[in-house]
């Protein structure tokens, strides 16, 4: 508990001082490219039980927390979360929010779970209609996932999810499943948690470089 309350006390302080733009080698600053994560559930809704009794919306918090606290830094990527403590937002609201401030990414965290407990590993989704800038998105996510953590690589697939309302790459990260006896336990762990969010932040640096063009025209014109 002392932990999240440090880190939100840490969200509160830095949204007064982190930059919105940053200088690069040329001398000319640059608007960094804005991408919204999205710690699924909370508040009422809690989302997946797992093992001990842990909540999903807990995990995908704390996970989400990760990623902006290790952005901060990051001359490339503005992290702007739909959450920083236990509250519930309607899922459309979430991906309307992305909207109204113009992101070039969506990324939701999510912790799977199941009725067999058997049932283990990483995938990430996208919207059934979903373009090549998301699928793209979603498979460059997975692999750095996959690479650093050694999990079953369950691959990205499409659902109709809510995430079909963001209008810009969108993709909805399941980091494991916390109905797993061992999945359940490494996540509620602060090293997993760490990894996790580390490598979700090197799979969106790296579309950001590799696919700059399929960003849209949000990150030139904002």
């Amino acid at each position: 508990m002392k932990i999240g309350k440090l880190i939100v006390a840490v969200l509160l302080l830095v949204t007064l001082w982190t930059p919105l733009h940053s200088e690069q080698a040329d001398g000319i600053t640059h608007r960094r490219i804005r991408v919204v994560i999205d710690p699924g559930q909370g508040g009422r809704d809690p989302g997946a039980i797992g093992i001990d009794g842990v909540h999903e919306a807990d995990i995908n918090l704390a996970i989400g927390r990760l990623v902006f606290l290790k952005a901060l830094t990051d001359p490339l990527i503005e992290i702007i979360l739909t959450r920083s403590d236990d509250r519930f937002i309607a899922p459309i609201q979430r991906a309307l929010f992305a909207n109204e401030i113009r992101a070039d990414l969506f990324v939701s965290i999510h912790g799977n779970g199941f009725y067999n407990p058997q049932a283990h590993g990483i995938e990430t989704l996208i919207h059934t209609t979903a373009g090549q800038e998301s699928y793209l998105l979603a498979a460059t996510i997975q692999r750095h996932l996959i690479g650093s953590l050694g999990a079953r690589d369950r691959g990205v697939r499409r659902q109709f999810l809510f995430i079909r309302r963001a209008q810009m790459p969108a993709v909805l990260v399941e980091v494991g499943f916390v109905s797993n006896p061992v999945e359940g336990r490494l996540l509620q762990t602060f090293a997993h948690q760490s990894q996790i969010a580390t490598a979700i932040l090197a799979g969106i640096r790296e579309f950001a470089t590799t696919h700059s063009h399929l960003l849209g025209s949000a990150t030139a014109t904002r």
